[in-house]
């Protein structure tokens, strides 16, 4: 438990140590970021985890449906549906034990399982990752460019992340392993493809004509959403809200998508889209038609909407999430500094080259000014012992005094 080193400001204050100090929060700001964004990753797996019945729930025949209109035309067979299915079933578990890393009493009293927990998640990201890219072809109903790219480069940033984390942890440089980490689960901390079935919620909650038509359709999303990270829900509903009303925007699908998007309705098919005619005689099996992007339409029209902004929705809420990410860290630089003396201590007592700088660091591999610990005759052991730790605190007072005997 931490012992808070002033008193509170007020009663709210207060009462609120009573809760985040016993798992070892110290500010009450680390706290509510963690609450937010580990409750809106856990509720997010939990929600999901019924998906993991991939032909039952996710694309099954009866509803709520996870997929949305038109998905499981390219997802539910073949190696795009083991693909999906290796990802639902590896991001999941890992979102939920991912979340119990950040929480800094598990990191100091249980630190075996701080380890283990933390190789899982790196094996269990890994395979997710793979997953997902397996089904960015055609990822969202469609797979556009912007989609692709965006999925592409969101892996690459998360796997480069864990790695330059792990690489960290491994030479006992906690501050850099913190900073990578904390890049890491903030990039994906808002879901690729969930805001679609946020926007089908809130339109049900609505009870505008919209609810009935997904209802008709087998489109009904009674699900709980609770844990849809915000960035994702509000540019979803925005973009699909502002591309409905100015209209002009279409996509292109194959007919076969859309037979299945009807449920094999030949004449629904027809009615829609009379050129799909040349599918169903055989005289052009790969025929294509456009689709207007209308959230207001019928169920093809819907679905082209939502995949229509998928990639613009990807792009903008990874750009506030690196964004946001950066502000914090910079934002945190005692945090930063009390860990790397910590990683000073460590690294010393291991007999590494470089103490305070053996991992991957800026004034090692740039042009930062060397960094020097902080010096322990400086400050009184209470404050000290505060700072660092009882045991780290006199790590530093004695690796500050052989360090200095070497000079």
């Amino acid at each position: 438990m931490v012992t808070p080193a002033r008193p509170p400001a007020n009663g709210l204050v207060q009462t609120l140590r009573r809760i985040y100090n016993p798992i070892g929060f110290s500010r009450g700001y680390n706290f509510v970021l963690f609450f937010v964004l580990a409750g809106a990753m856990t509720g997010f797996s939990l929600a999901r985890l019924p998906y993991l019945d991939y032909h039952g729930v996710f694309c099954g025949p009866k509803e709520p449906q996870g997929a949305m209109p038109g998905e499981c035309y390219w997802v539910g067979h073949g190696y795009r549906m083991v693909g999906l299915w290796m990802h639902i079933a590896t991001v999941l578990p890992a979102g939920l034990l991912v979340c119990l890393q950040f929480v800094p009493v598990i990191r100091h009293k249980a630190v075996l399982f701080h380890r283990i927990n933390g190789y899982l998640v790196i094996l269990l990201s890994i395979l997710s990752t793979v997953g997902a890219l397996m089904v960015t072809r055609h990822s969202f109903g469609g797979g556009t460019i912007d989609a692709q790219t965006a999925s592409g480069l969101l892996s690459i940033m998360f796997l480069m992340s864990l790695l330059l984390g792990y690489i960290n942890i491994k030479r006992l440089q906690l501050e850099e392993h913190r900073k990578w980490m904390l890049r890491a689960w903030v990039y994906v901390s808002r879901p690729l493809a969930p805001f679609a079935s946020s926007v089908l919620h809130l339109a049900q909650l609505a009870q505008s004509p919209r609810s009935l038509l997904f209802t008709d359709y087998g489109l009904n999303s009674n699900t709980s959403q609770a844990g849809t990270i915000i960035t994702s829900r509000i540019i979803g509903i925005l973009m699909t809200t502002i591309v409905s009303a100015a209209g002009g925007y279409y996509v292109a699908r194959p007919c076969a998508q859309i037979d299945f998007t009807f449920d094999g309705n030949q004449n629904m098919t027809l009615q829609h889209y009379p050129d799909c005619a040349a599918f169903y005689d055989g005289s052009d099996p790969d025929k294509y038609v456009v689709v207007s992007a209308d959230f207001n339409g019928q169920v093809a029209e819907i679905g082209a909407s939502l995949s229509s902004v998928f990639g613009g929705a990807m792009w903008l809420a990874l750009a506030i999430h690196t964004i946001g990410v950066e502000v914090y860290l910079q934002l945190t630089p005692m945090e930063h500094e009390r860990l790397r003396n910590i990683s000073y201590v460590r690294q010393l007592e291991a007999g590494m080259k470089n103490p305070g700088s053996a991992g991957l660091t800026a004034d090692r591999f740039g042009d930062a000014k060397k960094w020097v610990p902080e010096s322990a005759g400086s400050r009184g052991d209470g404050e000290m012992q505060a700072k660092f730790g009882q045991a780290d605190a006199a790590s530093l007072c004695e690796g500050s005094s052989h360090a200095h005997s070497r000079e």
